[in-house]
């Protein structure tokens, strides 16, 4: 299956928690690569809707120093060749925008700016 999306600026918040060890140790054994610390966004016709309904691979949410850090919903998928996986996190999600994580810098390597349509394959 493969979906379009835009290349949207984020907030900068995908750095922080990709590198958080309990999310990032669960990243490495669930999708097999070591993410990149940071997230490309992706505006997606339609929404995420079709995602929430899917089966994926989930991250288990925790608890660390108080806080409460809900689970993420992953797929594996695939952009101009880099594999990756794309990240639905259960909560403080934008419904329209979908995140790819991988362990290169998408962006960077492909070359995408802002407004820049791509391909998503989801494996």
């Amino acid at each position: 299956m493969e979906i379009e999306g835009r290349v949207v600026k984020g907030l900068g918040e995908g750095s922080h928690y990709v590198q958080i060890p309990e999310y990032k140790n669960q990243f490495i054994e669930r999708l097999g690569f070591t993410p990149y610390p940071g997230t490309l966004n992706l505006r997606v016709r339609g929404g995420l809707e079709e995602f929430v309904e899917r089966e994926g691979i989930e991250v288990e949410g925790f608890t660390k120093g108080g806080r409460s850090f809900g689970p993420v919903k992953c797929f594996k998928a695939r952009i101009g060749g880099i594999a990756g996986a794309v990240v639905i996190p259960a909560r403080g999600r934008r419904a329209e925008t979908l995140e790819f994580i991988a362990p290169v810098k998408v962006r960077e390597v492909l070359k995408l700016a802002d407004g820049d349509v791509v391909r998503i394959e989801l494996l």
